[in-house]
């Protein structure tokens, strides 16, 4: 009884067209935000290929750059930077630039339909929060630096200062899983099935390394024994987890190219048969006229 319904919600965009609130759970006829009416017979669920070419053009250069930072610059940055005595701390330091940048960079907001019923609107919560919530690498890489550089000493500020290292280290992990929430909206409206299955594969990786953070958070205060090291599994899961990455951002970067190029083609084909048209309506009406 409920298939009408859930075919119906289908059929209706996402989020409103004019203020880029959220219409998920509304099943009026009007936005619950700006009041204004939803309008269920528009083609705001077509794929990437279809949108505005400025639109399409803008993603393939994004997601190039974004490619570029992470399988190039950050592994060059590593090499040059080097490791700290303890080997972790170069990390938020290397990677916290280009994930910002990233951030910002897979984040753009559009006043389009389409943009705005696949969740790339203006007023998104989730597109806010992976934008603004990159800010949190900038503390977890000064927070990293005061830890390991010698700083700040005694027993009880290193050991407060490695808690609150670990929490913000969660908080980064969040703000990862919201870049790949927004990456697999953009693989949705790509449809790109292949690169939303490897999305789904690394979310999971996220949930082990944040449990693997967990234990070393909890770890050192339960067994005060225990050295506190980050879980090995952790860190090989994390290397499968960049390299899925790196294979992911190409993909999805060649896919983003094809759509500009089929957008291309299927405006080219589209002048075409408007100008096969124009021509069958003019041979169409010479011939009423020598009748």
């Amino acid at each position: 009884m409920r298939l009408p319904t859930l075919r119906k919600s289908r059929d209706r965009p996402s989020h409103c067209l004019e203020c880029g609130y959220s219409l998920r759970g509304n099943i009026s006829d009007r936005c619950s935000e700006c009041g204004t009416p939803i309008e269920s017979d528009r083609a705001v669920h077509l794929p990437l290929e279809n949108a505005p070419r400025k639109i399409i053009f803008a993603f393939a250069v994004r997601m190039t750059a974004v490619t570029f930072l992470l399988a190039v610059a950050v592994p060059i940055a590593m090499a040059q930077v080097g490791r700290f005595t303890d080997g972790s701390a170069s990390f938020p330091v290397v990677m916290g630039g280009p994930l910002i940048i990233s951030s910002w960079l897979i984040t753009p907001s559009w006043r389009e339909a389409t943009a705005i019923s696949n969740g790339f609107g203006v007023h998104d919560t989730v597109r806010r929060a992976t934008r603004w919530g990159s800010l949190i690498w900038i503390p977890l890489a000064g927070g990293s630096i005061l830890i390991y550089s010698g700083l700040m000493t005694g027993a009880i500020i290193t050991a407060v200062l490695g808690f609150f290292w670990g929490v913000i280290c969660l908080a980064c992990l969040l703000h990862v899983f919201l870049m790949f929430v927004c990456l697999e909206r953009l693989g949705h409206w790509m449809r790109d099935e292949f690169a939303c299955s490897m999305i789904r594969f690394i979310h999971l990786s996220l949930i082990v390394i944040a449990f693997g953070v967990l234990v070393g958070i909890i770890g050192p205060i339960l067994f005060p024994i225990s050295p506190g090291l980050f879980p090995v599994y952790s860190v090989i899961v994390f290397v499968v987890m960049m390299l899925m990455t790196v294979v992911l951002l190409i993909t999805m970067s060649k896919t983003a190219w094809f759509s500009l190029l089929h957008n291309a083609e299927n405006r080219a084909s589209d002048r075409r048969l408007r100008e096969r048209f124009d021509q069958e309506r003019n041979a169409g009406d010479d011939a009423d006229i020598r009748l």
